[in-house]
């Protein structure tokens, strides 16, 4: 060993505890030990005193002193004649332990004395000695819990032992009260170099320090000659040394104070100098937005915060915009939530991320769905309010986010034409904002605009122009939640259409970005969800089916809830009991009744459809009549069920015109398919092979092409192999199979109950008059005259009284007014 050993390290390292041990191990050989523990009021001279006498009484054996506490040694010419005394004496051995500045090792120098320095960072326990530590102590701990312990105190032996004598045995949480105690009121202090601690407090504000943090951090304690990293490696390589910082993994060089110092030192310069702490919290948040560190968002937001940097709380919410929210509802709500009076005022934008923190914090911790609904709701309220009652904004970019949420409220009440408005004014907007502002052409407003425009587009029937929109909202953000939400808005729309092969194309653009942890999942993940139901249903699976229409992930609230209730709907009609469905339809109908009468977009005709197709399903083509009328006047959508009203009541003739009149003007490859299957059929019951078998060559062509199955369940088993053998057409066994195993919908022809118009009258005088004699008065024919168009009204109706008959009236929709 070294003739002068200076072990320097703070309290806490366990340094006498390690020096004493090893003391003791020399002793049980051939070496003479004393221990010496210096105070500030020994003298110097009785110190030096004692150690030359111990070496005359050494008798020719190794001698080693151990000076405890050196830091107390402050007399340089004590200092040197002490080290002119080991350089003189053979087998003399001093280790001197010292919780600070020492005053040995310069003189050593000057007199050549072999000196050996031992600190912090290299007495502190590695990972493996913590847990043999800890099980020497009665502590048995996991690599996990380890782990837990090394972030928290480093190597540390006294905080270590403080941490797990203060945790029950039975409590996964360490108890840090006596550590975090310990940390401040013994180890600081030690601190004796007042530079050395005010840089430490300054770094210590960020969770990770690398070279350009801590160049910007202590540009006033360092050379500013343009090599601030160069130099601002020095007080970070001593600070690593005492073992107060330590080198995070990672491939870039970083450091990281153990969590407890880190909180030491932060709270006390927070309280001794809250202006300066402000101001550093100010850079640390620049220099990570600056760097745009991966997961640096929620760090850089809790600095500006802490910093009261209003301008870049500001900034980053104009430039994240709503992907701010895949931050934990914490980290959000620490950053906007409670905001001064005076924040808001000089920073109007601030108002809206202010009111969403809100939201977040009072939604119920663990409902993820809760949350969602809620900050939605804010959010479209926000922007319904804007446009009731605009107020000035203080930046464009601002205006157009509250112009944004005003679309979504808009959209949510059945206002499409104002909300597509709207949407073209925003674009506008845009356009100025990224002329003026570098930020703007990077920020995720623009995309999640597009996103939101073409959800609007296409839930206003102008699908091929949604579609663009959405695709141009995916390319400016690929790989975040946005992206995901296009992805999957895009590949239902073409699943509904029909167009499965593009849905699956973009489902697949869907699953490989990660959007597991987002904030609102269900937005992407529902219509994800929908569209590999529309694909099950489109090949008959029923078991896929019915687990993706199940899924938690959507519930049918959102703004595509049409097309859950349309997917419901096709379930009901193959798997299901269309009467239970049709029950639900009219329920929808009731609580969206006010966004049906906007009489905007797909919704109403979605519901009507759906309607239709249920009611034909269970025989009731008198109310499907009354909804579509006589089919070649019905909207586009609702043809399909029109030409079936009209095969399943025993009229081919006009099934066949309103088929063939609309396949090739269907707006969906599924509608087009079923037209020219409906056609075929209606063509075979008129007798019209040769036609019968080309139209079912093209409809199965177009089966083929999509994997759409559901139109071969339209004709009747017979049917089937009729149309097959006129077409020359051959079904794989997989399709043969899963149409053997579906039911048919529609299979059961039905009647139409028609009455002459003095049937109907007579129907409706019977709601109001009880007895023949009442109804004949109000009638002015006989009561025998009554009587007679009663027998023939019940006949028809299939009754034998006036309660039946109303019943089944009311049933087939023959009551008016």
């Amino acid at each position: 060993m070294a003739p002068l050993t200076v072990v320097q390290a703070l309290p806490g390292f366990g340094k006498t505890t390690l020096v004493a041990d090893w003391a003791w191990r020399l002793r049980r050989g051939d070496v003479v030990t004393a221990w010496i523990r210096l105070t500030p009021e020994l003298d110097h001279r009785q110190v030096l005193r004692s150690v030359l006498q111990l070496a005359h009484r050494r008798a020719g054996r190794p001698l080693v002193i151990v000076l405890d506490d050196a830091q107390h040694l402050t007399s340089p010419d004590a200092a040197d004649v002490l080290v002119r005394a080991i350089a003189a004496s053979n087998d003399l051995y001093v280790v001197a332990c010292s919780d600070g500045q020492q005053c040995l090792t310069m003189p050593a120098a000057a007199h050549g004395l072999d000196t050996q320095v031992i600190r912090g960072a290299e007495l502190a326990l590695a990972g493996d000695e913590v847990r043999e530590w800890a099980a020497a102590w009665g502590h048995d701990l996991t690599a996990e819990q380890r782990d837990r312990l090394v972030a928290l105190v480093g190597g540390w032996i006294l905080p270590l032992r403080l941490v797990l004598d203060a945790t029950p045995s039975w409590d996964d949480d360490f108890a840090v009260h006596a550590a975090t105690d310990y940390f401040e009121r013994s180890v600081l202090p030690h601190i004796s170099d007042e530079d050395s601690l005010r840089i430490a407090r300054r770094l210590s504000l960020a969770d990770t320090v690398d070279l350009p943090l801590a160049g910007a951090l202590l540009r006033d304690d360092i050379a500013a000659d343009g090599k601030g990293q160069e130099w601002a490696a020095v007080p970070i390589r001593m600070l690593e040394r005492s073992g107060l910082l330590w080198r995070a993994a990672g491939h870039a060089p970083a450091w990281r104070f153990p969590t407890l110092v880190r909180r030491a030192l932060a709270q006390g310069y927070e309280r001794a100098c809250p202006e300066q702490a402000r101001a550093d919290h100010r850079v640390i948040a620049r220099v990570i937005r600056s760097a745009r560190r991966q997961h640096g968002t929620a760090a850089a937001l809790g600095h500006a915060r802490l910093g009261q940097d209003w301008p870049l709380l500001a900034r980053i919410w104009l430039e994240g915009s709503w992907q701010l929210l895949d931050l934990t509802p914490a980290d959000f709500s620490a950053a906007y939530a409670d905001l001064p009076d005076a924040a808001l005022r000089s920073h109007p934008e601030l108002r809206l991320p202010a009111a969403l923190a809100v939201a977040v914090a009072e939604t119920p911790v663990g409902d993820p769905d809760a949350r969602r609904r809620f900050v939605l709701q804010h959010y479209r309220q926000v922007g319904l309010d804007y446009l009731r009652h605009p107020t000035e904004v203080s930046s464009l970019g601002d205006r157009i986010e509250r112009l944004i949420a005003a679309v979504l409220g808009l959209r949510h009440e059945g206002r499409l034409r104002e909300a597509l408005a709207m949407a073209s004014r925003i674009d506008r907007e845009l356009v100025r904002l990224r002329s003026r502002e570098a930020w703007a052409k990077r920020s995720v407003q623009s995309s999640w605009f597009m996103l939101q425009w073409g959800l609007t587009k296409v839930l206003a029937g102008q699908r091929e122009r949604g579609i663009a929109l959405l695709v141009k909202a995916y390319d400016t953000s690929p790989t975040s939640p946005t992206g995901a939400q296009s992805a999957a808005a895009i590949a239902l729309s073409h699943a509904l259409s029909g167009a499965n092969r593009d849905a699956r194309r973009w489902l697949v653009r869907y699953d490989a970005i990660e959007a597991s942890g987002w904030w609102a999942q269900a937005l992407a993940g529902g219509p994800a969800q929908m569209a590999r139901a529309s694909l099950a249903l489109d090949r008959l699976d029923e078991e896929a089916a019915t687990s993706a229409l199940v899924d938690p992930l959507h519930h049918g609230d959102g703004d595509v809830w049409p097309a859950y209730v349309w997917l419901q709907t096709r379930h009901a009609l193959l798997f299901g009991s269309p009467f239970a469905m049709l029950s639900r339809v009219s329920h929808v109908r009731q609580i969206r009744q006010i966004e049906l009468e906007q009489g905007e977009g797909i919704a109403g005709a979605l519901l009507d459809r759906s309607r239709a197709e249920l009611l034909l399903a269970i025989g009731e083509v008198n109310q499907a009549y009354q909804l579509l009328g006589d089919g070649l006047e019905a909207p586009p959508l609702l043809r399909p069920a029109a030409a079936r009203l009209h095969l399943m009541i025993g009229d081919p003739a006009r099934a066949r015109r309103i088929a063939s009149a609309s396949a090739w003007t269907a707006s969906t490859e599924r509608d087009r398919a079923e037209l020219l299957m409906l056609a075929a059929v209606a063509a075979l019951l008129l007798g019209r092979e040769a036609e019968a078998g080309a139209t079912f060559r093209q409809a199965h062509v177009l089966c083929e092409e999509t994997g759409i199955l559901v139109p071969y369940l339209t004709p009747g088993t017979e049917q089937l192999e009729q149309l097959l053998a006129l077409s020359g057409v051959t079904l794989g066994a997989d399709v043969t199979e899963a149409v053997a195993r579906t039911r048919r919908p529609y299979e059961k022809p039905a009647a139409m109950v028609e009455l002459s118009p003095r049937e109907r009258e007579v129907l409706r005088q019977i709601r109001h008059h009880d007895t023949a004699a009442a109804l004949a008065r109000s009638l002015s024919v006989s009561v025998n005259t009554v009587r007679k168009q009663l027998v023939s009204l019940y006949a028809k109706l299939d009754v034998h009284d006036r309660a039946a008959a109303l019943l089944v009236a009311e049933r087939l929709g023959l009551l008016d007014g």
